[in-house]
């Protein structure tokens, strides 16, 4: 008779346990999207720029982000994720340092751009916090670009400002090489 009660008592005491935390986790789960309701999520790095120029050599033509699978990111995932923001990432490899290192940096550039053209009901290009709020308001994801490494820029000011001019907001100083800077 012990074992039958102490048995019983578990089982009621696992199922009130359970109850307390399903019941806890949709409070923390309803709280998590007021809260990105009134507050942009953002995201500080994506590459899917990159995923793009690998798979589909940047010809965004032959790609649907809304059916897109073979990557991480796509647009279900963007707005099942309430993402408000978005830093795409211009990354090109170490080995383009001293050769075609700018090139390749604009062409992820322009892919971001062209992204934002393609899917203008998801995408807002954003070069400034009050972009991100605009585009928030819109039900859209504001999308920013940030360069990794400063390879990228090959040791030239003028390139950086003319990235900037281009929407990039953030470079980091190093990918995964050296600059001669």
């Amino acid at each position: 008779m012990l074992r039958r009660n102490t048995l019983t008592y578990l089982l009621v005491t696992l199922w009130l346990a359970s109850s307390m935390f399903s019941s806890a986790e949709d409070d923390l789960l309803t709280r998590a999207m007021r809260l990105m309701s009134e507050t942009p999520l953002v995201d500080g790095h994506n590459d899917l720029p990159w995923q793009l120029r690998k798979q589909f050599n940047n010809q965004l033509n032959q790609v649907d982000l809304n059916s897109l699978e073979s990557t991480h990111t796509n647009i279900p995932k963007i707005k099942e994720g309430r993402l408000g923001a978005q830093f795409w990432s211009a990354y090109v490899p170490c080995d383009t340092q001293f050769k075609d290192a700018v090139r390749q940096t604009l062409e992820q550039i322009d892919v971001v751009h062209r992204m934002c053209q393609k899917y203008p009901d998801t995408f807002m290009f954003a070069t400034s916090s009050q972009d991100i709020l605009t585009a928030f308001k819109m039900n859209k994801t504001a999308s920013l670009i940030g360069v990794e490494g400063g390879h990228s820029i090959d040791s030239s000011m003028g390139t950086l400002r003319t990235m900037y001019d281009l929407g990039v907001r953030y470079l980091t100083l190093t990918h995964s090489c050296n600059t001669p800077w």
